[in-house]
């Protein structure tokens, strides 16, 4: 009966203190790779979220300066204050009878700028002269580092020195870098972009 009850205690035993520890210590290390692993996963997640963010602004400012320059009619050197430079970019935009004539004297304008102190990439679209130049919208793209244009393949200064007229320049290079800075690390993207004018090519 004694021995029994003896075999009974024995059987019942529970963990001793070091097999406790080590258990404890194997959950801790698997907590501990869990946490790290959602850790990263959820800051991966921020970071490619950030970089869509900052390339759908960018890839759409580009999308318009590809559009702009497509359907302009030339650069122009200067038009009412604003004028073309490595960093501004002065656009004639023809308008159009029923029959796709271009309409003479009913031109819109259309002005890139880049304003660096800020990091902001201006889009301004005038409408036509006889109709008083109104705005007819106006847009920014921020968080640009870098904005620089080259005409026919060259730098603005290089145009310049060529003596080649900006009205006989049919194809016009972008190139835009983009900074923004989010829980301490800095994201930066560098994008090229290059289109034609129609009425030129």
């Amino acid at each position: 009966m004694i021995c029994k009850t003896r075999n009974r205690i024995r059987n019942r035993r529970g963990f001793t203190l070091v097999e406790a520890i080590i258990a404890s210590g194997i959950f801790l290390v698997a907590t501990s790779m869990v946490i790290s692993a959602t850790y990263a996963l959820q800051y991966a997640a921020r970071q490619e979220k950030i970089q869509n963010e900052v390339e759908r602004d960018a890839t759409r400012s580009l999308d318009f300066l590809q559009r702009d320059v497509n359907r302009a009619s030339e650069i122009l050197a200067a038009w009412e204050g604003f004028a073309t430079t490595d960093t501004v970019l002065v656009l004639e935009i023809p308008n159009f009878d029923s029959k796709e004539v271009p309409i003479s004297g009913a031109e819109g304008h259309v002005i890139f700028t880049l304003i660096e102190e800020e990091g902001i990439l201006e889009r301004i679209e005038f409408g036509p002269e006889s109709e008083g130049s109104e705005l007819l919208s106006y847009r920014i793209t921020r968080h640009i580092a870098g904005f620089e244009l080259f005409f026919d393949h060259l730098s603005y200064d290089s145009l310049v020195l060529s003596e080649k007229p900006l009205g006989d320049v049919f194809n016009v290079e972008v190139a835009l870098v983009t900074e923004q800075e989010k829980d301490g690390v800095l994201y930066t993207r560098n994008f090229r972009s290059s289109a034609t004018i129609r009425s030129q090519s």
